[in-house]
């Protein structure tokens, strides 16, 4: 009698055990799954607040530079005109100098993030700039 307990016993394990392994193992590969999910999505949060924050630095180094370059170049140009306006050329002039300025002083950090996020920093420059400038123009 004891015996055939604990044959029945060891076939109730045998079986038992298995399924108990398969279900454990489910249960942390989804457990496991969920918090490299969740390591990810910060991952992503992260680098895409840190992306923010790369732009809106370069947002602002890039209006800096232009008032800079505004209290130089754009009054010495008024000035040697004889009007005391810029021609389309002078406006080229300042254009290309804020971008030359801009890029001889920001960091490779602002350069990477705005490759990955618009793909041509130039393209870029010259969005905001315009878009800076059309600003200035319609608050005079």
């Amino acid at each position: 009698m004891n015996e055939q307990l604990l044959n029945i016993f060891i076939t109730v394990l045998t079986i038992v055990i298995p399924a108990l392994a398969v279900v454990g193992v489910r249960y942390l590969n989804s457990y496991v799954d969920n918090k490299l999910g969740a390591i990810d999505s910060e991952t992503n949060n992260n680098y895409a607040e840190l992306q923010k924050k790369y732009l809106d630095m370069g947002r602002n180094m890039l209006v800096d530079v232009m008032k800079a370059i505004e209290q130089t170049l754009v009054l010495e140009l008024k000035k040697a005109s004889s009007d005391g306006k810029l021609t389309k050329e002078d406006g080229i002039k300042v254009k290309d100098e804020v971008i030359k300025v801009f890029l001889e002083n920001v960091s490779q950090d602002i350069i990477i993030t705005i490759e990955e996020l618009y793909g041509d920093v130039n393209g870029f420059l010259d969005i905001i700039i315009e878009a800076k400038v059309r600003d200035v123009s319609t608050n005079k």
